[in-house]
């Protein structure tokens, strides 16, 4: 059965945006995918492509399997988690790595044969948005939880006046007193639900703690803020600073925020044929290296 069979380790509707990608392009190279859905049966396949914390069962046989290391671990055990899931990987020969950040932040794996795999953004994104009343000044797409500062954040600017959507899950505790606040709440949903959100508020909020890992890792958020022409709110981190140089982004610092009316609204863009998945898979060589 492994003639053009990819396991992927996800669900048929997770949430993780690069699971969406790798599905869609893969299928319309004419790719089966099966997903791991809590019952491995016994197959074999042409390729396997894992998350580091999945433990495969014997059953599940490939010519070929990636272990897909889409960030480093947060908390206060990070460094011992991280170890931990290279120990458990260190049978597996090839890598997915999200940018170099991530590759120096894993050095039992540095012998393996790797592919920088950055995020990206859906083709949705790309496409002209539509001219519609604005809801909310402020939108955040995203979990809150376990972003410190990210609720002191928001609350400031509620402070100053904006109107803000929150698209995605943080604890109960949270959510009342931010709803208390003014905030209205969206479940997190797909892509072309964030872009609705996207397409009525004025701004998007970057908001990534200045602390390993999280400064060192792509903001998907920020990616697709930008790709859409969304202006962009964000604090200052050494990954956002860098971006914005390397690709000339324009970005109101939220530190220098003192009213509603002195944000400039500064439209901002992205190429399509760096940033787009597919676009994306085709340049890095994915299909060659899966195969390889």
């Amino acid at each position: 059965m492994n003639d053009k069979t990819i396991y992927l380790d996800g669900t048929a509707n997770a949430f993780v945006p690069e699971v969406r990608a790798y599905k869609r392009y893969l299928e319309e190279l004419g790719y089966r995918i099966i997903f791991h859905d809590g019952l491995i049966r016994s197959r074999e396949y042409l390729a396997v492509i894992k998350f580091p914390s999945t433990r495969l069962t014997g059953e599940v046989r490939a010519d070929k399997v990636i272990v897909d290391f889409n960030s480093l671990s947060i908390g206060q055990f990070g460094r011992i988690k991280d170890v931990v899931k290279q120990i458990h990987n260190l049978k597996y020969s090839k890598i997915f790595f999200l940018n170099s950040y991530v590759r120096d932040g894993l050095p039992l794996l540095k012998g393996k044969k790797y592919l920088i795999r950055d995020m990206g953004c859906s083709s949705v994104f790309f496409d002209k948005p539509l001219t519609l009343k604005k809801e909310f000044d402020v939108c955040y797409i995203g979990s809150i939880d376990d972003r410190p500062g990210l609720k002191q954040a928001i609350i400031k600017l509620i402070g100053l006046g904006f109107s803000v959507c929150v698209m995605g899950v943080c604890n109960s505790d949270t959510k009342k007193l931010l709803q208390r606040l003014g905030v209205r709440f969206k479940p997190a949903g797909s892509e072309y639900e964030v872009r609705r959100v996207l397409e009525i508020s004025r701004f998007g909020l970057n908001f990534i703690p200045d602390m390993r890992p999280f400064n060192g890792q792509t903001s998907t958020k920020l990616l697709e803020y930008c790709a859409f022409g969304l202006p962009v709110i964000s604090n200052k981190y050494s990954w956002v600073e860098d971006f914005c140089v390397k690709y000339g982004i324009y970005v109101v610092w939220l530190d220098d925020i003192s009213n509603i009316l002195n944000v400039d609204r500064c439209e901002n863009s992205l190429p399509s044929g760096e940033f787009e998945w597919n676009a994306m898979f085709d340049r890095i060589g994915l299909e060659r290296f899966i195969l390889c």
